[in-house]
Protein backbone atom coordinates (compact mmCIF):
# COMPACT_ATOMS: atom_id res chain seq x y z
CA UNK A 1 0.00 0.00 0.00
CA UNK A 2 1.50 3.33 -1.02
CA UNK A 3 1.79 6.35 1.27
CA UNK A 4 -1.08 8.26 -0.36
CA UNK A 5 -3.51 5.40 0.11
CA UNK A 6 -2.39 5.09 3.73
CA UNK A 7 -3.12 8.78 4.20
CA UNK A 8 -6.62 8.34 2.76
CA UNK A 9 -7.30 5.49 5.20
CA UNK A 10 -5.95 7.59 8.06
CA UNK A 11 -8.32 10.43 7.12
CA UNK A 12 -11.24 8.05 6.71
CA UNK A 13 -10.59 6.45 10.10
CA UNK A 14 -10.33 9.84 11.75
CA UNK A 15 -13.64 10.94 10.22
CA UNK A 16 -15.26 7.73 11.42
CA UNK A 17 -13.96 8.35 14.94
CA UNK A 18 -15.46 11.83 14.79
CA UNK A 19 -18.76 10.25 13.71
CA UNK A 20 -18.76 12.21 10.43
CA UNK A 21 -19.15 9.02 8.43
CA UNK A 22 -19.73 5.33 8.90
CA UNK A 23 -17.61 3.53 6.32
CA UNK A 24 -14.83 3.74 3.75
CA UNK A 25 -17.50 3.44 1.09
CA UNK A 26 -19.18 6.55 2.42
CA UNK A 27 -15.79 8.28 2.53
CA UNK A 28 -15.25 7.47 -1.16
CA UNK A 29 -18.53 8.96 -2.22
CA UNK A 30 -18.78 11.96 0.12
CA UNK A 31 -15.16 13.03 0.59
CA UNK A 32 -13.51 11.82 -2.60
CA UNK A 33 -16.46 12.38 -4.93
CA UNK A 34 -16.02 8.92 -6.43
CA UNK A 35 -17.98 5.69 -6.53
CA UNK A 36 -18.30 3.81 -3.27
CA UNK A 37 -15.71 1.21 -4.31
CA UNK A 38 -13.03 3.73 -5.18
CA UNK A 39 -10.85 3.40 -2.07
CA UNK A 40 -10.89 -0.38 -2.10
CA UNK A 41 -10.17 -0.38 -5.85
CA UNK A 42 -7.10 1.83 -5.67
CA UNK A 43 -5.92 -0.15 -2.66
CA UNK A 44 -6.19 -3.41 -4.57
CA UNK A 45 -4.42 -1.89 -7.59
CA UNK A 46 -1.95 -0.01 -5.37
CA UNK A 47 -2.68 3.04 -7.50
CA UNK A 48 -2.14 6.58 -6.24
CA UNK A 49 -5.22 8.79 -5.98
CA UNK A 50 -5.53 11.42 -8.68
CA UNK A 51 -4.91 15.12 -8.22
CA UNK A 52 -8.63 15.70 -8.70
CA UNK A 53 -9.53 13.29 -5.88
CA UNK A 54 -6.98 14.83 -3.51
CA UNK A 55 -8.16 18.32 -4.43
CA UNK A 56 -11.77 17.44 -3.74
CA UNK A 57 -10.81 15.94 -0.39
CA UNK A 58 -8.86 19.09 0.49
CA UNK A 59 -11.89 21.17 -0.51
CA UNK A 60 -14.25 19.11 1.69
CA UNK A 61 -11.96 19.27 4.71
CA UNK A 62 -11.54 23.02 4.22
CA UNK A 63 -15.29 23.59 3.92
CA UNK A 64 -15.91 21.60 7.10
CA UNK A 65 -12.99 23.37 8.76
CA UNK A 66 -11.51 20.14 10.12
CA UNK A 67 -8.11 18.47 10.16
CA UNK A 68 -5.92 21.51 9.34
CA UNK A 69 -2.71 19.46 9.61
CA UNK A 70 -4.04 17.01 7.01
CA UNK A 71 -5.13 19.91 4.82
CA UNK A 72 -1.54 21.16 4.73
CA UNK A 73 -0.24 17.68 3.96
CA UNK A 74 -2.76 17.28 1.13
CA UNK A 75 -1.82 20.67 -0.27
CA UNK A 76 1.85 19.66 -0.43
CA UNK A 77 1.05 16.31 -2.03
CA UNK A 78 -1.05 18.06 -4.69
CA UNK A 79 1.76 20.56 -5.35
CA UNK A 80 4.26 17.73 -5.67
CA UNK A 81 2.04 15.81 -8.09
CA UNK A 82 1.44 18.93 -10.19
CA UNK A 83 5.13 19.75 -10.40
CA UNK A 84 5.86 16.18 -11.57
CA UNK A 85 3.10 16.45 -14.14
CA UNK A 86 4.54 19.71 -15.51
CA UNK A 87 7.97 18.15 -16.17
Amino acid sequence: MNKHIKLLYQISNSLKQQKLLKSNREFSSLFLNKCKNYLSSITYLNKEPSIRVLSFLLYKLTILNIMPDIQIKLYHIIQEKLSKKMK
